[in-house]
């Protein structure tokens, strides 16, 4: 009976002391949110006042993985997710996004991302791990395309940002509400005329959101997850001559992604091209063994980018996403051979091995023309060729784009 009862009472004090470590975890949370909320509101109207990555990463090191990450989510979205001022809404965003790409919580993740689009109508949604979208996330996902926001939704947004930019910019409205007041030939009064510039202000706020077209990275991420209702929207930014450029080129891709006919082509040729383009993310992405021998242009290529050619920057990116792809003129080992005990060891080569980009290669350290060496030009070529149909990424592309 003795040995129950000290069990017990030691069962009681260990709840009592994680009581209180989570209550004091809790109110270093609460204090530093507090304090940068208030710095927050302090220099909402300033220039600067989107630059808080030092606020951001404070706050971040104190929730993220910790027992009341949950906790501190549903708190910060319940207490700033109609906050009048974008700046903290901004700065909530950040924390979620961070959450949500790196909490070992699938829950947290999973709620962190459903928020961020309730604090935003445009939210940031670049490497968040797939598996994470669930339908309901998914149908959030899809109304970046449809822009099929409610009332509330447009008019929050809409009013709130008016009246920030109205005290940001308060010279140019003033100017506005007093041509307002002479046009009216001064028949309505000064907060009349603010109350018209206002409206006006927020119903063109409201069209300028409906009107909207998702990011790139929204339009990869949409195909990465086939929400196969954005066809028809991938295809209509292809086609009309208001979107271009990029926007049909990512588009493209985005539809390359989901296998629909006729644009793998057309993705290609992107990718042939013989001046240098940082595209091998995309490329990941659509993963494809036609797109990764296209840059052979480039490889091939006599032209340069800044003082390193081309085919050394192409080189350099290939390496840092196709397994096994050559970085030296030769390999490092040559061969394997089998100890007396049965363990075997691979031999070095004899010639030790030399870079094929030379160090500092597209540094802007850079004072000369780095020549291009044939030999090991033919070194990548040859690996292109033999392994042409068969290029493996280094690791799976899990996340969004």
């Amino acid at each position: 009976m003795k040995t129950k009862i000290i069990l017990f009472l030691m069962i009681v004090n260990v709840n009592v002391i994680q009581a209180q470590q989570l209550d004091s975890l809790w109110n270093v949370f609460n204090k530093t949110l507090n304090e940068i909320v208030q710095q927050e509101q302090k220099k909402a109207y300033a220039l600067d006042y989107f630059d808080d990555s030092y606020s951001s990463n404070t706050l971040i090191n104190i929730i993220i993985n910790s027992p009341i990450e949950e906790q501190g989510i549903e708190y910060m979205f319940q207490k700033f997710r109609r906050d009048s001022l974008p700046n903290i809404r901004d700065f909530v965003c950040k924390i979620f996004l961070y959450i949500a790409q790196h909490s070992n919580s699938e829950s947290s993740r999973k709620i962190a991302m459903k928020y961020n689009f309730s604090l935003s109508l445009n939210p940031d949604l670049s490497g968040l791990k797939l598996e994470d979208f669930d339908d309901t996330l998914k149908q959030k996902l899809l109304t970046q395309f449809t822009r099929k926001f409610t009332e509330e939704e447009l008019s929050f947004f809409a009013e709130s940002y008016v009246k920030y930019w109205m005290i940001h910019d308060k010279e140019l409205y003033e100017h506005l509400i007093e041509d307002t007041m002479r046009r009216c030939q001064d028949t309505i009064l000064y907060e009349d005329a603010k109350k018209i510039i206002f409206d006006s202000e927020v119903s063109k706020y409201k069209q300028k959101i409906q009107n909207e077209v998702p990011s790139y990275n929204v339009l990869i991420d949409a195909a990465q997850l086939n929400i196969l209702e954005v066809i028809p929207y991938l295809k209509q930014y292809t086609i009309d001559e208001k979107y271009g450029g990029k926007y049909r080129e990512y588009s493209i891709y985005a539809l390359t992604i989901m296998g629909v006919d006729g644009y793998l082509t057309k993705a290609i040729e992107y990718f042939s091209v013989d001046y240098y383009q940082n595209d091998t993310d995309i490329a990941g992405v659509i993963n494809n063994q036609d797109i990764w021998y296209a840059y052979l242009h480039r490889i091939l290529s006599d032209k340069y980018i800044d003082k390193c050619p081309v085919a050394y920057r192409t080189i350099e990116d290939l390496n840092s996403i196709l397994k096994d792809f050559p970085i030296t003129d030769r390999p490092w080992y040559e061969g394997m051979e089998e100890l007396p005990n049965g363990m075997k060891i691979l031999i070095p080569s004899k010639v030790k091995p030399i870079r094929i980009v030379p160090e500092g290669c597209g540094l802007s350290i850079q004072r000369e023309r780095v020549p291009i060496n044939p030999n090991h030009i033919k070194v990548v070529v040859d690996w292109m060729e033999t392994n042409k149909g068969k290029y493996e990424l280094q690791q799976k592309i899990d996340r969004t784009f």
